[in-house]
């Protein structure tokens, strides 16, 4: 009776384990219960692990997918985001139904070393009814030591295993033994709380990418030539060099997170990364603390490109130094020349206080209006190292140009490179004969000292003709007067180009220009300290392109460069000292819609209310 008894308890406990689809679990198959907060390098990557990925729920991307396709056809949203599901339960998974599954919880993905592994992907689905999932597979299917296993209609083999409320798929057997370990510990407890959340070991990354990344460098090296084939020495160390930087950079990180975000309305994509060690990235991030991007207060607000960043300078020294090298072959110059221009430039570097703000704006239909404002801790010393520098970089270059034309140089009218007053001398009365004025000038407005240089242009006496299609055009655009300045009080080093640079310097030294727009809304919406900032409209953009590529013309016809300052912003800067942080977002939404009416040929109405705060 009591073998009987003990017998009864094993075929009850066969039932079970039947029921569970993949035959008795052992007590192995149970996940980590821990609780792991979604932060970068939360998770310990193992050797062979590259990366992983959690989303939010299936639920939940088959919507954000559908939204995002119905700005483009309205019609085919929702059934896009339908077919996700459909797609991975028939092409990859060869499944009869996926209504056994939770479509509230997370799914999870575990990418594997592709050099090691043919088939690296591992997908982890949440299962809400155990007894549908059995019914969902196949048919034909075995069970061994790997697990079930069966061959979709696409001859795929699938392999199945449950891990805790998990249902595990790999697609070749070596697969799932190799990342069982990772999937019961901490990644079980990650909490999915975006939509998407993806985390990559740059470490593991570098080292399987290693040979790849020496052939990519040696295939750009190769293409470092001239026209007659003969390598470019000057081309070829800036490549070297850029990529050793790169490598260095990479070598600074551990992990990196890829979240990508969409509201309704806006497509974002925020990046972390975490650095390490006390190297250029972790100083980057301390500096941060301290740091403020405030000069791009002071640009004129529209501007359909403008940039701002506040970045230590001292720790950018090795980029200094890449340019100073790049230019030095250049320019063919000696040692003793090389080391005055590197004298030069890190005099001016030292100067800077790490604030900048750059713009270019519409005036009219002139649309490369431009205001630049750099901070400096002496604007007297700045301006002085300004002038040196550009002084030596113009007479080397002078120079270089009068050797290239060789003989040709007697038969033109001479060019003083020595200065810059002396070159715009010299050009005067070639270019007066082709109806260009140059005037050289400056002037104290309050603090600000400002230097001039205004072009003037006669088009009755431009070589085309004044009738000639191309000249009207210029004409239209630009009218008849352009200038550039320079400008410098105690604070910054202002730039501008346009139809009065004069007066935009006067404008940007008084003070804030009103709201900071359009960069202060993305820095507002940043997770982060922000370091850089940027923004380009995408209207304003067609607009001024159309002027060189006709074919843009129809659609520019359309735009109303004044009104619609939609466009793709970018925000980097630090979480601490130890998690770097940028920001992608596109409104895209409200692109679809002005770029569609566009092409209808409808008029554009600026857009109502604010954007919104990506979630």
């Amino acid at each position: 009776m009591k073998s009987m008894h003990w017998a009864g308890r094993g075929l009850l406990v066969l039932v079970i384990c039947a029921a569970g689809v993949v035959g008795c679990k052992k007590s192995g198959d149970a996940v980590s219960t821990k609780v792991v907060a979604a932060e970068v390098g939360a998770v310990a990557f193992p050797t062979d692990v590259m990366g992983f990925a959690g989303i939010r729920s299936m639920d939940d991307l088959s919507a954000a997918v559908g939204g995002i396709a119905s700005v483009f056809n309205p019609q085919l949203g929702t059934l896009v985001g339908q077919q996700l599901p459909e797609l991975l339960r028939t092409q990859l998974l060869g499944l009869g139904t996926l209504s056994w599954m939770d479509g509230r919880k997370p799914v999870r993905v575990v990418v594997l070393d592709f050099k090691k592994y043919a088939q690296p992907y591992v997908i982890m689905l949440p299962v809400a009814d155990a007894k549908g999932l059995e019914t969902a597979l196949p048919a034909q299917r075995t069970e061994g030591e790997t697990g079930l296993t069966w061959t979709t209609a696409a001859g795929r083999p699938v392999f199945m295993n449950r891990l805790g409320d998990f249902a595990v798929f790999t697609m070749a057997p070596e697969t799932f033994p190799a990342t069982r370990d990772f999937l019961r510990g901490d990644f079980a407890g990650y909490q999915v709380t975006e939509l998407i959340d993806a985390q990559i070991s740059t470490v593991n990354v570098q080292r399987i990418m290693a040979e790849d990344i020496d052939a990519l460098q040696k295939q750009a090296l190769a293409q470092a030539v001239d026209p007659a084939g003969n390598p470019v020495d000057s081309l070829r160390q800036l490549i070297e060099s850029q990529v050793k930087m790169l490598r260095d950079l990479l070598a600074q990180t551990e992990v990196l997170r890829v979240i990508p975000v969409w509201n309704g309305q806006d497509l974002a994509l925020r990046l972390e990364a975490k650095v390490t060690g006390d190297q250029l990235l972790s100083r980057f991030a301390a500096s941060t603390r301290t740091r403020k991007v405030e000069a791009f207060r002071h640009l004129p607000e529209g501007g359909w490109l403008v940039v701002a960043s506040n970045v230590d300078p001292t720790l950018f020294a090795g980029v200094t130094s890449l340019g100073i090298d790049f230019y030095a072959n250049f320019l063919n110059l000696d040692a003793e020349a090389r080391n005055a221009l590197a004298k030069q430039l890190q005099e001016a570097a030292a100067l800077q206080t790490g604030d900048t703000a750059f713009a270019i704006l519409f005036d009219g239909e002139f649309p490369w209006r431009v205001v630049s404002i750099t901070g400096v801790s002496d604007g007297a010393k700045a301006r002085e190292a300004t002038y040196a520098t550009y002084t030596m970089v113009m007479s080397k270059l002078g120079a270089m140009i009068d050797a290239a034309l060789g003989s040709q140089v007697k038969e033109m009218p001479k060019v003083d490179w020595s200065s810059f007053s002396g070159m715009i001398g010299s050009l005067r009365p070639t270019l007066a004969e082709s109806g260009i004025t140059l005037a050289l000038g400056d002037r104290q407005a309050g603090n600000v000292r400002i230097d001039t240089l205004d072009l003037t242009v006669d088009y009755t006496k431009v070589p085309l003709g004044a009738a000639d299609p191309t000249v009207q055009t210029f004409s239209r655009v630009m009218g008849g007067k352009v200038g550039g300045a320079l400008g410098f009080d105690d604070r910054y080093i202002y730039g501008a180009f346009g139809k009065d640079a004069a007066a935009d310097i006067e404008a940007a030294a008084k003070g804030a220009a009103g709201s900071g727009q359009p960069l202060a809304t993305a820095l507002e919406q940043a997770k982060f300290q922000v370091a850089f900032a940027a923004h380009v409209a995408v209207a304003p953009l067609i607009k001024a392109a159309a002027l060189i590529r006709p074919e843009l013309a129809d659609m520019a016809a359309h735009l109303d460069a004044a009104t619609r300052n939609e466009g793709l912003a970018l925000t980097i800067g630090a979480h601490g000292d130890t998690v770097l942080g940028a920001q992608v977002s596109l409104p895209l939404r409200k692109l679809a819609e002005m770029l569609t009416a566009t092409a209808e040929g409808a008029p554009q109405q600026p857009p109502t209310g604010a954007p919104l705060q990506a979630q």
